[in-house]
């Protein structure tokens, strides 16, 4: 697409945004009396620990509820973002994928399951905790907050929360009933293949659940194409964007008469041969890297124990919410880099790292209501310990008379260390007139970051704590019934995580050696945010403008130095880096069970000290359109969807003699299409099959999401997906 086409294409589409920006995604459910699917408001708890709908909350969420996910058959739930505004996604294959919100990524993207982090710190700042290690099939909701959640949820929710609600047993009286679901999705790309189960009852006050899933693909193609300077005459594989999965999850909860419940709750994910994926060197141009990263194997358990009440009515608390947790989180890293160094010249790493992580946390909420308003407090804590263990071989050809000078090492990237985290926070629900909220919270966070004695490590240990205090308010103003206006502004922070306080090694994503800097001082931010949602029967409008600073922002600076070889490289807290942009929605319901939508991104970022270096690493501009039908009764339905991301011309290019990006100095625009389609092959009482279609991509272009380019990792070429799903 030519750039004079694109902005006429942006153009018209923020036309279009401003006057139809879209209304919060309903929930459908069956009238019982009429046959016809009826729509429910969307509800979400994760932005104000409270369950209202989204068009009463004062801040910029985006849902994706369990009728989406039924519909789309998401590989993980970051898979739903590359369509939603200020969302973005990194990563490629069926389990590598991670969110991005307004610009941010990683550890500046806090992941939550059921309010509880999902994350640790043993994980690359860039990269962050994947999703998948939740289940698709066992996510009731995904709920997502675009903006700092710091003072409900603590360190790493600068940019903004992913929370993945769970499912859980459905209490609905004193009967005993049981519920069941068994699906089978299949995809053309590598031949992935899912099968997936479930059930759920209730007895009286018991109530338990349990499902599973395994799931099995090859290295999936990419097309033949052109993506900036980048030529593939026939298709090729991703290699390494292959995978073989398998879960489990099991819940059993007790509600009595009196309003009290617990529960207990285990889940397992365990994962084989997950890759970054990578494309062969010798095709994206001379002197290109050989990189690859892969785990071959991963073990992740969590046990969770719950008590709640929504009865107490005591002087300080009318509702409790208490969960306790500890998870174990094993994983082998392998990384093979060969780089250029110049004529005759190479550098080769061959990394092997074992990380065994373990975490206990709790998280105890209360809620007292007073007169109209209602006060939310409660105490968070969560402790990582970390053990790791590594062997490298480091390979040097061409820096001396042959053979290859070989360094071999054990000694671990990163020493064995714990992060814990105590956090108390506070927040008020002021309503003040008819149809005015003014939410006001606060938090105090003490973070401590300790090393231990560590086998070939002789670095003095380290004992770092650092306390901060964090702040937000969030007002909301129905001017109308259908109009409301909303204006909020937060502080925020992230500690530095183990990672990037203590890593010594090689890191792919520079072409160069890291070394530790223990004495990292945390992130902070404040942001501004300005919105307003309008919605009526059929329209709903929803627009966003947001300011967000990041102060003592950590970078990844070149040293001077080299080791090996190689540049050295150190996180430092040299930025203050600022993101700002503008997120327009549109919906339209027509008639006849037609509707259609659209949305827009906008979105820069700058590191205010440093103006002349710039940190764009998403797209500046993202366009989206869909079309779809679904017949009044729910039997079928059919949407087209188009997405345009444009080029990106903000990137950091690697400084010489490092070798230039695969696809250029800019960043490419693309376009993708996609039609999807379903329909209820059989329903009768409680039972029913559905059947969804999906062909993606449709023109089989080579493209890649824009966070991937730089580390060239395309999408697949046009693909088929299928799924069926059995309730009963």
């Amino acid at each position: 697409m030519t750039s004079t086409l694109a902005r006429r294409v942006l153009a018209g589409t923020t036309v279009v945004g401003t006057l139809l920006a879209l209304a919060p995604r309903r929930l459908a459910a069956q009238d019982a009396d009429s046959g016809k699917v009826v729509e429910l408001p969307a509800v979400t708890v994760t932005a104000t620990r409270e369950a209202r709908d989204v068009f009463a909350v004062p801040a910029a969420v985006t849902i994706v509820d369990s009728a989406k996910l039924a519909e789309q058959h998401p590989n993980n739930a970051a898979d739903q973002f590359r369509d939603l505004p200020g969302l973005d996604i990194n990563g490629t294959g069926p389990n590598q994928t991670r969110p991005t919100i307004r610009g941010m990524r990683g550890q500046r993207v806090l992941l939550l399951e059921d309010g509880v982090p999902l994350a640790n710190a043993r994980r690359q700042s860039d990269f962050g905790e994947i999703p998948a290690l939740v289940d698709v099939a066992n996510i009731k909701q995904v709920e997502v907050v675009r903006g700092p959640m710091s003072v409900l949820y603590g360190s790493d929710a600068i940019g903004g929360v992913v929370n993945l609600i769970t499912r859980s047993p459905l209490y609905r009286g004193p009967a005993s009933t049981v519920h069941g679901t068994l699906g089978l999705d299949y995809g053309s790309p590598g031949s992935i293949t899912k099968v997936y189960g479930g059930a759920s009852g209730q007895s009286g006050g018991l109530g338990f659940l349990v499902s599973g899933s395994y799931r099995n693909a090859g290295n999936y193609t990419i097309p033949a194409g052109t993506f900036g300077n980048v030529t593939l005459p026939e298709k090729e594989y991703l290699f390494d964007s292959k995978i073989k999965d398998w879960s489990a999850n099991a819940y059993l909860g007790y509600k009595f008469q009196s309003g009290h419940g617990v529960f207990g709750r285990f889940e397992s994910y365990s994962a084989d041969n997950a890759g970054f994926g990578y494309v062969d060197p010798a095709l994206l141009g001379p002197g290109q890297p050989f990189i690859q990263i892969n785990y071959p194997d991963q073990r992740y358990w969590k046990t969770s124990l719950g008590y709640n009440s929504a009865k107490l009515n005591a002087v300080v608390l009318d509702r409790l919410d208490v969960t306790a947790y500890y998870s174990k989180n094993k994983r082998h890293l392998a990384t093979n880099i060969d780089t250029p160094a110049g004529p005759g010249m190479s550098v080769a790493v061959n990394s092997l790292n074992f990380t065994d992580m373990g975490t206990a946390g709790f998280r105890v909420e209360a809620k007292k209501v007073l007169s109209q308003h209602l006060i939310t407090y409660g105490v968070d804590f969560f402790r990582d310990h970390s053990e790791n263990s590594d062997s490298s071989l480091t390979t040097l050809t061409g820096f001396g008379p042959p053979p290859p000078i070989q360094i071999v090492s054990t000694t671990p990237t990163v020493p064995n260390a714990s992060l814990r985290s105590l956090g108390v926070f506070a927040q008020g629900e002021l309503h003040l007139i008819d149809r005015t909220t003014l939410i006001l919270g606060a938090r105090y966070q003490n973070v401590n970051r300790q090393t231990r004695s560590t086998p070939g490590i002789t670095a003095p240990l380290v004992d770092n704590t650092a306390g901060t205090v964090v702040g937000a308010a969030n007002l909301i103003v129905g001017v109308t019934k259908a109009l409301n206006l909303i204006g909020a502004v937060g502080r925020g922070f992230r500690s530095p995580n183990l990672v990037e306080s203590f890593f010594n090694g090689p890191v792919p994503e520079v072409n160069g050696i890291q070394v530790a800097n223990p004495s990292l001082k945390p992130e902070t931010n404040l942001e501004f945010d300005f919105g307003a949602r309008y919605r009526t029967g059929r329209v709903g409008a929803e627009a966003w403008y947001f300011n967000n600073t990041i102060h003592d922002g950590i970078r990844t600076v070149a040293t001077g130095d080299t080791i090996n070889g190689q540049a050295a490289y150190q996180n430092q807290n040299v930025s203050q880096l600022r993101y700002q942009g503008v997120e327009l929605q549109a919906d339209v319901r027509i008639a006849y069970g037609f509707a259609a939508g659209a949305n827009y991104t906008y979105l820069t970022s700058k590191d205010v000290l440093k103006p002349n270096e710039p940190i764009g690493d998403t797209y500046p501009h993202k366009v989206g359109v869909t079309a779809s039908y679904r017949h009044p009764s729910g039997r079928f339905w059919a949407e087209y969807g188009f997405r345009y991301n444009a080029e990106q011309t903000n990137i950091t290019l690697p400084a010489p003699p490092s070798p230039p990006f695969p696809v250029g100095s800019t960043l490419p625009s693309f376009s993708v299409h996609n039609v999807r389609g379903g329909f209820l092959v059989y329903r009768k009482a409680r039972y029913s099959a559905e059947l969804d279609l999906a062909v993606l991509n449709i023109a089989n272009k080579l493209y890649a999401e824009t966070a991937n380019q730089s580390f060239f990792r395309p999408e697949p070429r046009r693909q088929i997906r299928i799924g069926v799903l059995t309730t009963f």
